[in-house]
């Protein structure tokens, strides 16, 4: 048995853009352009990029690798 995780950081999906963040005074596209600036990948995550990492621990090129947080 392996045992990983996934630990996205903020991704751009609908829930993000919701008005409730905006009612929370969050100002989305300040707080995306802070995170971006200190990751060493200067994008935003996408739905995609989760599913591919989940989609590589589902597969059998993932069978020796085991108690990782991707």
């Amino acid at each position: 048995m392996t045992v990983n995780a996934i630990a996205p950081g903020l991704t751009r999906t609908p829930g993000t853009e919701a008005p409730e963040f905006r009612a929370r005074g969050v100002a989305l596209e300040e707080a995306v352009e802070l995170l971006v600036g200190r990751q060493a990948i200067k994008r935003p995550e996408r739905p995609a990029d989760v599913a591919g990492v989940a989609s590589f621990l589902a597969s059998d090129d993932a069978a020796f690798l085991t108690g990782q947080t991707l």
